[in-house]
Order: C-alpha cells, then structure tokens, then sequence
C-alpha cells in the first residue's frame, strides 16, 4: 500500500511530526532501508520484530519495514514497567527491538540492563540472553546504550542487502501473512497477543476511509498511542 502511494503522490506529505513534514516518498526510502537493515540482522518472513517507541516517525519507518520483509511488527506499551516488558519480550518471542532509552518518566535503558544483566559486555550486533533466547538485537534510539546498536549503526546494515534481495523478500509475503502483534492492557490478567493479518488490516483502514469520506487532501490528528489498535491498525 505505501509503494501504491508513493508511486502516485511521492511528494505529498505523509506524516507532520514537530514541525517537520515527511513525504510518501521519504517515509518508503526509509522504511526500505530500515528493511534492508533487518535483512543484515537475519530477519526472515515470520520473525518478530518490535518497537518500543512513542508516536513519532520511526516507528512508522520499523511498522512498514517488518512489513517489506515479512515480519510481524509488534509495537510495546510505552507505559510497561520492568515485569510488564519482560514477560511480552518472553511472549512473542521478538527478534529485533527498536526503543527508546528514556521516554518521558521511563528508563527504558536501566530496564534492560536489569532484565540483561551482562548487556553492557554484549557484542551488540549479536545479542545472546538465555532469558530471551530470540532477542538478537536491541537498538537504541537517541543515546548510546552499551551493548545496543545505535539507530545510525543499525541503518548502516542496509548498504550489505541489495535492493534485489529486499524486493525478493517482500515477493514472498502474503496476505494472509501476520502484520501485527498488538497486546491488549492485561487490566484483569497476562496481556492477550492478537494477531492481525495484512489483508484484515488494510481492508478495515480502506472500509474506515470509506464511511467517513477521507479522501487525500485531509489531514487527521493522532492523540491515541499507536501501539494501541486504534492507532496501529485505525488511524494508520
């Protein structure tokens, strides 16, 4: 769905994020080369990927790059506490982490240092934890994390895959392939993973745009988080 926007209206504006504006084409430059990135990593159609994020580009960039390459993208709650992640890090098994160090009242990083405790000796480019045995990267957003790839390292990936090799990768991936993972509060009990597939997902953002007449030229503001499913799949 990006490539068909991108193609037809590559300058439009796609995101508005504090003042800066980025386009369909920038948002799929990016997400390709953060795409090819994971490919560097390993990734393969099935893997999890996640991001641990607050609304911001990013985390478009990893959704539709898990996308390009067959992953299922899995968005965490920014408000988890130590418990909360590492018994969903453990759940879906994530392979590849993108998070924040800090967001708002959240040390992410000291979170992981706990929940890893030789973290700061790991080689970051091939993570091992018995805890999490699927988890191979972790990659910090906005700091330097010893024993994290930094953001610009972990893009960096992306000049080892050829754009055959991504375009090869994103031939393979169906719509009845899973696209998200998105947990649900876990209020009463444990979280509940639910699993949405391609073709559900962009169906129900066609059918929306359809009863309330959203066409092109609007614009919407976003205020729920987007790792919730109103923000993931909805206003997505």
């Amino acid at each position: 769905m990006l490539d068909v926007i991108a193609d037809s209206r590559p300058s439009s504006p796609a995101v508005f994020y504090q003042g800066d504006v980025l386009s369909y084409g920038d948002l799929r430059q990016q997400a390709r080369e953060a795409a090819r990135g994971l490919l560097a990593l390993g990734v393969t159609r099935g893997d999890r990927v996640g991001v641990l994020l607050g609304n911001q580009p990013e985390w478009l960039v990893m959704c539709f790059a898990a996308a390009y390459v067959g992953a299922t993208f899995v968005p965490l709650n920014t408000w988890y506490k130590r418990t909360e992640l590492a018994w969903t890090l453990r759940h879906c098994e994530l392979s590849i982490l993108v998070f924040a160090p800090r967001f708002i009242n959240q040390n992410f990083a000291a979170m992981f240092s706990e929940l890893i405790p030789d973290l700061s000796k790991a080689d970051p480019s091939l993570l091992r934890s018995p805890e999490f045995p699927r988890l191979r990267a972790l990659v910090a957003l906005g700091e330097d994390v010893p024993g994290t790839m930094r953001w610009t390292e972990f893009l960096s990936g992306a000049s080892s895959v050829s754009s055959t090799t991504l375009a090869a990768a994103s031939a393979r991936v169906a719509g009845e392939d899973f696209a998200f993972i998105l947990y649900t509060s876990g209020s009463l009990a444990e979280p509940k993973g639910v699993l949405l597939n391609h073709r559900s997902a962009l169906e129900n953002g066609f059918d929306m745009g359809e009863r309330r007449a959203i066409i092109a030229d609007d614009r919407i503001w976003l205020g729920s988080p987007l790792f919730y499913g109103l923000g993931a799949t909805n206003a997505l």
